[in-house]
């Protein structure tokens, strides 16, 4: 079945009180590419996430992104207050021994970074990783049934379309051989009135025809056109998960299209024409 290359999916969990939420979206690309937005503490699982996700979507670029609100991130950091007594102290002792005015040593101690120590990341235990992960599972799945679900829509516009141009491949094919004879009509008639009743010249006339013929004849665009569509038939079928079809059809059943109206002179073939190749 086609898919279509666009989609969006998310799912969240909570596991003792922490948020997991998940993201997904793709667009068309030709192979699979795999941007993944982990937190810190999830980095080192990434090849598994990717892993994850490529089992469930074979093809397009996809942007995953996971986030983890713990309500307990905000907690205080932690003071190392040994440390910066010890910093202070040696300040102390720099001003004496180089007789420096006073300094605002807040400011100064506050640029030992290790005198701060930020809060410890919660443990992620199995349990915990096991959450993250069935939540990256639903996010991906859920993307993917949007893609599928967008893809009945293309398929069933497709068959559409499809049956149309069919259809006025098939009234083309039924009007084409009218041309020439009325063509072969109205230019008797004409010839007849400019030579005011003489006799005319059957073998010029049949000659005349005959190259009008040639320039109106649309047998082999309307054949193309067919195998073109026949092909469109079989490839709508042969379509497995995100694998693209045949495109060498749609480009060449275009040119198709476009040069049907060469027959300037048949405004109906020309109208059908000019109709399919909106489709």
């Amino acid at each position: 079945m086609i898919k279509s290359m666009t989609g969006y999916g998310r799912a969240d969990a909570v596991y003792n009180g922490r948020m997991i939420v998940v993201e997904s979206k793709s667009v068309n690309h030709r192979f699979l590419e795999i941007f993944l937005r982990l937190p810190a503490s999830l980095q080192p699982l990434e090849m598994e996430y990717r892993k994850i996700i490529s089992e469930i979507i074979k093809r397009g670029r996809l942007e995953v992104a996971v986030k983890i609100d713990d309500p307990e991130s905000n907690r205080r950091v932690n003071l190392n207050l040994d440390l910066a007594r010890e910093y202070y102290n040696a300040l102390n002792v720099l001003k004496q021994e180089f007789q420096l005015e006073s300094t605002d040593l807040l400011r100064t101690l506050a640029g030992f970074r290790d005198i701060f120590t930020p809060p410890e990341d919660p443990a992620l235990d199995a349990d915990f990783l096991a959450v993250v992960k069935r939540t990256v599972v639903e996010s991906v799945s859920a993307l993917a049934r949007m893609r599928q679900e967008e893809g009945i829509s293309l398929y069933e516009d497709m068959v559409m379309r499809l049956r149309n141009i069919s259809e006025m491949m098939r009234q083309i094919k039924v009007r084409a051989p009218l041309v020439v004879l009325e063509y072969q009509k109205r230019l008797a008639e004409r010839v007849r009135d400019l030579t005011a009743g003489h006799a005319l010249d059957e073998a010029r006339l049949a000659q005349e025809v005959a190259l009008m013929a040639e320039r109106l004849d649309v047998t082999e665009e309307v054949v193309r056109m067919q195998s073109h569509l026949s092909q469109f038939e079989a490839d709508r079928f042969s379509f497995a998960g995100n694998e693209p079809g045949n495109q060498y059809p749609r480009f060449q059943s275009g040119r198709c299209g476009n040069h049907t109206p060469g027959d300037r002179n048949e405004k109906r073939i020309r109208q059908i024409a000019r109709t399919g190749a909106e489709y």
